[in-house]
């Protein structure tokens, strides 16, 4: 685009409000055209949501800005190495534009996109001098970026790993993605090789299960010396990640070091004594089989040492439940070593909700020494007989934030001494909405639903010390008690 160009003898600043009038797409394809087009755009300070290298199959660069992901594909010259039946990346024969833009969560893709109402086409081009490496520098300068965001590579890549080391040297690679068609055997050497070839600088994806046996020691001088974040598609993985943690101290620690969170861990001793780890989309239950020995006087189960353990592990996959289970004899372990265990390993010192029952097969006293030393956010109380038995559990597990009671109670509340644990002691009394809020309830039943409800709705309580509680219940008889403890 020469500097007699129209729009370049409109003054500077016209020129530029007619850029920024542009499209993501449109400003990309004119940074390709001349070196005064390119500083333009560059001083627009553009900033894309990801950007991704994918050497699988092609060469390809996608950049995200939304609603557009524009993908730059490299047609490379077939000159294959004979003795590694290998690509090497060289300079492009082709390179293609091609753009998808998401509409109403909708994708529209191939030949054609739309843009303003109107049809466009992609775009490609014969190359000339520039390599593989020009372009993703080009693109890099101009959208203020140093780093992939994510490079993909493949175990029969079309390139080794030399080559794509100097397709993006220089480059911090933040995350990546190593996968494989399931048909070749992949060896942890061929892995390490690509690891330390790339050095991704935060996160390794890994996107099916190995069909090798991991060397631990080797792999871990990277995965825990390198990495902060390690993802493995291939949901059985996390299964082994728990399970081989109970191998030896050596994997214990292993897995201590891969910072692994939890969104939420649960305790429910109503009928047996089961431990819920919940990472989205996997829930991991880990069932403990007790002994029968009975107490005679109060007919319920001793918390011992359990005979049998089971470990289940399942996650929803197109509403369709995928389960695997495993389970083992029992040690030398007590229920509260495994409890400690799992804490331990996830870096847990709190239950976020502990389910019990009247008339349940742990008393309190037992329930105490299970989870004493850990925070219980949130108690869930399915029965009671009296406010006697309710205040046993309550005085014995000690929620620190929250309380919940499924049912309506069968007896008669003292208000009096009821309120000394729930004004004093706890944050919140299941939840708060304002009276006559409408809120939306989903159901999936083969077919999603939406409806609205008023709901009854809840109050502030002050505590003595001054700070508040929030009570909550649909139930009138629960808002009988409010009154009851606003009067004490």
């Amino acid at each position: 685009m020469s500097p007699g160009f129209p729009l370049f003898r409109l003054p500077d600043n016209v020129v530029l409000s007619v850029f920024r009038s542009m499209e993501a797409v449109e400003l990309m394809l004119l940074t390709m055209i001349s070196m005064r087009t390119k500083e333009i755009v560059c001083s627009l300070n553009l900033h894309p949501e990801k950007i991704s290298l994918d050497t699988r199959a092609s060469c390809n660069l996608e950049i995200r800005f939304s609603p557009f992901i524009i993908c730059v594909a490299f047609e490379k010259l077939e000159k294959g190495n004979a003795e590694r039946e290998l690509v090497e990346i060289e300079r492009p024969e082709k390179v293609g534009f091609y753009v998808t833009r998401i509409v109403d969560y909708r994708t529209f893709e191939g030949l054609e996109y739309f843009i303003n109402g109107r049809m466009e086409q992609d775009y490609q081009w014969e190359n000339g001098t520039f390599e593989v490496r020009d372009y993703i520098d080009h693109f890099m300068e101009i959208l203020h970026q140093d780093w992939i965001d994510e490079l993909s590579v493949m175990s029969d890549d079309a390139y080794p790993p030399e080559e794509i080391q100097q397709l993006v040297n220089g480059l911090d690679i933040r995350l990546l993605s190593f996968s494989d068609d399931g048909s070749l055997r992949i060896s942890d050497d061929d892995m390490i090789i690509y690891l330390n070839a790339v050095k991704p600088t935060r996160c390794f994806y890994l996107d099916k299960s190995p069909l090798f046996a991991w060397n631990h020691t080797r792999m871990s001088q990277f995965f825990v010396q390198n990495l902060d974040y390690i993802y493995f598609k291939a949901w059985k993985w996390l299964s082994s990640e728990m399970l081989l943690s109970m191998i030896s101290m050596r994997t214990k620690k292993i897995v201590c070091s891969l910072n692994l969170h939890p969104e939420k861990i649960s305790l429910d001793t109503r009928a047996s004594c089961e431990l819920e780890i919940r990472f989205s989309p996997f829930i991991i239950r880990v069932t403990f089989e007790t002994f029968e020995k009975r107490n005679a006087e109060r007919g319920i189960v001793e918390i011992e040492r359990p005979e049998r353990v089971e470990f289940h592990v399942s996650r929803i996959v197109n509403y369709a439940l995928e389960s695997v289970d495993y389970q083992w004899k029992n040690g030398t372990f007590e229920v509260r070593d495994y409890i400690d265990h799992f804490m331990q390993i996830l870096h847990y010192n709190r239950i976020d909700e502990l389910s019990v029952i009247s008339g349940d097969a742990y008393p309190p006293e037992e329930i105490q020494q299970l989870v004493n030393g850990l925070e219980i956010r949130y108690l869930s109380f399915f029965e009671s007989d009296s406010d006697v038995d309710m205040l046993m559990y309550l005085n014995a597990i000690k929620p620190t934030r929250s309380f919940y009671l499924s049912r309506s109670p069968f007896f008669d509340w003292n208000h009096a001494r009821m309120s000394h644990f729930f004004i004093q002691n706890l944050d919140c009394i299941h939840r708060k909405m304002a009276a006559g809020e409408e809120s939306i309830f989903v159901r999936y039943k083969g077919t999603y639903h939406e409806r609205k409800e008023s709901v009854l709705g809840g109050s502030y309580i002050k505590r003595k010390d001054g700070t508040e509680a929030i009570v909550y219940s649909g139930y009138h008889w629960f808002h009988l008690i409010l009154q009851e403890f606003m009067s004490i």
